[in-house]
């Protein structure tokens, strides 16, 4: 998300995180995969509603544009990312990679 805001500053870029969901990964693992997900995951784990919070805050909220420009957010709250998430060499590595592979 850096990296695009650095090479299109005009464009809006944020990073959405939606956080743990609980979906119907993991019902073709092990048995404690598949037993964990569907009993312990409900408990703590997000709907897909829920997850989905951020994306619709993003297109939706005027508040999204407020935001910096390459910003990184959970549920519509900007968060410091990772130390590689904000490594710029890296970040514009990978962007070359992935323009080399596609």
């Amino acid at each position: 998300t850096n990296e695009s805001a650095r090479r299109w500053p005009d464009i809006q870029s944020v990073c959405l995180h939606p956080g743990s969901i609980h979906t119907g990964f993991g019902q073709e693992g092990s048995w404690w995969l598949r037993t964990s997900t569907k009993y312990v995951g409900g408990l703590v784990l997000k709907t897909p509603e829920q997850g989905s919070v951020g994306l619709v805050w993003a297109a939706n909220d005027d508040a999204a544009m407020s935001v910096a420009n390459g910003s990184y957010t959970i549920d519509g709250v900007v968060k410091r990312p990772a130390r590689r998430g904000r490594d710029a060499v890296m970040a514009a590595a990978l962007w070359e990679e992935s323009l080399r592979l596609t």
